[in-house]
């Protein structure tokens, strides 16, 4: 089991909200599995976001169990297979930060998609493109 807990900037509970009042998704975990897929589709490295989710800044934790719940064993597992890919060790604090990163690049994609205005919208989405 992952032991982490991802960090939140303002910036992504900001983000988080519009998804929420587009989509009438209730919790945030749900939206932030929505962006962690979409972002780990993507090729491409997420960049870091320590800048954002300092002591000072982070607006909100959730522990990995909680954000996962029954897909945490699987999500972890997704983590550590593109851990890999990009040549990062799969400790846990190096996948607290890849997971921060890419749920904030797919939170961000997601809230910026004027496409998006319901749950059906969401489903629609393709995960690779």
């Amino acid at each position: 089991m992952l032991d982490i807990t991802v960090r939140y900037s303002q910036k992504v509970r900001n983000s988080l909200m519009v998804i929420k009042r587009k989509t009438k998704l209730p919790h945030f975990h749900t939206v932030c599995r929505w962006g962690l897929c979409l972002s780990l589709a993507d090729d491409r490295p997420a960049r870091s976001q320590k800048e954002e989710t300092t002591a000072g800044t982070t607006v909100f934790d959730l522990p990995w169990a909680r954000f996962g719940q029954e897909y945490s064993e699987l999500l972890a597992e997704l983590l550590r297979i593109r851990a890999g890919k990009e040549g990062i060790e799969p400790t846990d604090q190096n996948l607290q930060k890849l997971a921060e990163s890419h749920i904030t690049r797919g939170v961000r994609r997601l809230a910026a998609n004027k496409d998006i205005r319901s749950i059906a919208d969401l489903m629609q989405l393709p995960l690779a493109g």
